[in-house]
């Protein structure tokens, strides 16, 4: 997930930055994923606990229908889910600082696209 900085932390990547009156660039910016250690145990329990959910996330947050997902990633921001096309981005609706968030936060979630998406 995102590049390494020279201490080989996985980065969260921002895409631009604005601090009047500057305005900064991606490549100017890269913040250490606070969830980068958490990151496969948060994968490794969605695809394999909660992995039927991950369709319906799909087309509720991004109105997609992947088949067969699997989540890859996570950051404060969002997932990241493969598909056969390539990799779905699910913003989440709040920031995710911290491991319990982001399985807090992913429940809300499921439980949204259950109401809004019927199986």
């Amino acid at each position: 997930m995102g590049e390494s900085n020279s201490r080989s932390q996985p980065a969260w990547p921002l895409n631009r930055a604005n601090s009047e009156p500057d305005v900064f660039d991606s490549t100017e910016l890269l913040l250490r994923n606070p969830l980068a250690d958490a990151e496969p145990r948060v994968c490794r329990w969605m695809n394999r606990e909660r992995a039927e959910a991950l369709h319906r996330l799909c087309r509720a947050y991004a109105d997609m229908d992947v088949q067969d997902p699997l989540m890859v990633g996570i950051d404060p921001a969002g997932l990241d889910i493969r598909a056969r096309f390539g990799i779905v981005r699910l913003p989440s609706p709040v920031i995710m600082p911290t491991e319990p968030d982001a399985r807090a936060t992913i429940e809300r979630m499921i439980k949204y696209a259950e109401t809004k998406i019927r199986p």
